[in-house]
């Protein structure tokens, strides 16, 4: 699947947290849970995220994504149009 482009298919904003990208993902290759919601493990997400992200850049997220001291002074998002991930500072 070209997740790039099914990413870009499937909202409307030009960038996307980590959570709301892992979320359009779990919509795209997850597996539907019994109240209809979808949900995808860790490393089927990280596989997904490397396959377009490269290694380097999914670390980065995960990194951003599981570091709340990194979140308060940095900022991580995925640009939808460059299908790329980006820091940015608070």
């Amino acid at each position: 699947m070209d997740y790039k482009t099914a990413i870009r298919e499937n909202t409307n904003k030009p960038q996307l947290s980590f959570t709301e990208l892992a979320q359009i993902i779990a919509g795209l290759s997850g597996n539907e849970r019994p109240d209809g919601r979808m949900e995808i493990d860790g490393n089927n997400l990280d596989k997904i995220l490397k396959s377009f992200l490269g290694n380097d850049g999914s670390t980065a997220a995960w990194f951003h994504y599981n570091n709340p001291e990194v979140q308060a002074k940095i900022n991580w998002y995925y640009d939808v149009n460059e299908g790329a991930g980006y820091f940015t500072i608070k």
